[in-house]
């Protein structure tokens, strides 16, 4: 019988990138909002990840699929990325307005603002309006630098926008002309003068955003900012 480590190197690796590469958007963290995909529901092979403890080959099963990052998650928490974060090539990114917690928000302005329990139910639902769009933008800001620090050899980038809202689902546009102040920044040049960025992985070849709803999305994104679409198809390891 011939040992699978007798193969030649090239037929090997052929075998690698069959049993562990998947055509499909892999997430290992869902969001407290999203439900798991059923790799077989949605006719997907589901990545041979046994075949790691015969043979390390990692770099395959991180370079070679494409993983959605989590927001609401800081990836140098997650066991399963710590220690691989170098071997991403291809993410995607999920901005929805979800990933910022309501109750926090209450708290927090009940603390810090003396005024909140005489203030009528319009201002306390403008209080809760901004404060979350701000968190929202925060943490999209902070995500951007973690994975541009952390993923330093990522090949491309796409980022999702159809779950982004402000939180009352309203003022979807400005929060989208905001998206290069908080997010693309670190991955694009500025669309105005062209220059920057300077926190870009220098192996990032693309950028693309989906998940543009309006004709003046569109126009933004595709037109002024030259970023192109793309279309995502999503399963769940």
């Amino acid at each position: 019988m011939i040992n699978f480590m007798d193969l030649p190197r090239e037929i090997r690796d052929r075998i690698y990138k069959l049993l562990l590469t998947v055509d499909a958007e892999i997430i290992t963290h869902p969001t407290w909002f999203e439900e798991p995909t059923d790799f077989e529901a949605e006719g997907v092979t589901r990545p041979a990840v046994a075949l790691l403890s015969v043979n390390k080959q990692i770099i395959v099963l991180y370079g070679n699929n494409t993983w959605r990052i989590p927001v609401d998650h800081d990836i140098r928490d997650l066991e399963s990325y710590q220690g691989h974060e170098h071997l991403f090539r291809h993410i995607t990114v999920h901005l929805d307005r979800r990933d910022t917690d309501v109750e926090d928000t209450r708290d927090r302005i009940e603390e810090n603002y003396t005024q909140w329990a005489s203030s009528t139910m319009e201002e306390r639902m403008k209080l809760v309006h901004n404060d979350r769009l701000n968190s929202l933008r925060e943490l999209v800001y902070c995500r951007a630098l973690t994975i541009a620090a952390n993923m330093r050899l990522i090949r491309s980038l796409v980022l999702v926008l159809d779950g982004l809202y402000c939180p009352s689902e309203c003022c979807r546009l400005d929060l989208i002309k905001d998206l290069y102040e908080d997010f693309l920044c670190v991955f694009i040049p500025n669309p105005q003068t062209g220059l920057g960025p300077e926190r870009c992985p220098q192996s990032l070849k693309e950028v693309r955003v989906a998940g543009l709803k309006s004709q003046a999305e569109k126009d933004l994104v595709y037109g002024e900012w030259g970023v192109k679409g793309a279309a995502v198809e999503q399963g769940t390891a």
